[in-house]
């Protein structure tokens, strides 16, 4: 149930706590439950830029420096370039330790490129790994 909570609390993230012991009534104590889903999480940030930004974009002599100083400040772990839907898209993997973290990551994306921006929580092979056998059980747990 927490999982499928994800995108409500990533869009959500100033609610009282009162809202989450409604939703998560195991929860007893008032604590930041954004930073807890956050710690150190692996998120994939999608930054879709429409054509006339992009076109102003790449004429900027500095634009290739002033791209890696922004992905060399957010600690990209991997970041790829490519084009979909007929824009630009530039996507960057990044760890988030805590949702006031969002902002800083995304301003520069809207303002500076005026992209379209998403975040998305990913996991590697081994997190698969790890959380498949627990899924499988409350899968199952739901079955008739």
């Amino acid at each position: 149930m927490l999982l499928l909570l994800i995108p409500l609390l990533v869009s959500l993230p100033q609610l009282h706590f009162s809202f989450y012991q409604q939703i998560l009534p195991t929860v007893t104590i008032s604590i930041n439950i954004m930073n807890i889903l956050l710690a150190n999480m692996r998120f994939l940030i999608r930054a879709n830029i429409p054509t006339e930004d992009g076109n102003k974009m790449v004429q900027d002599p500095n634009f290739l420096e002033k791209l890696e100083k922004y992905i060399n400040k957010i600690k990209s772990e991997a970041t790829y370039f490519f084009n979909a839907d007929g824009k630009r898209v530039a996507v960057f993997i990044v760890d988030i330790q805590s949702a006031d973290q969002i902002p800083v990551l995304a301003e520069p994306l809207f303002s500076g490129m005026g992209a379209h921006v998403e975040f998305h929580p990913v996991m590697s092979l081994d997190d698969l790994k790890k959380g498949i056998p627990q899924a499988v059980l409350e899968a199952n747990s739901y079955r008739y």
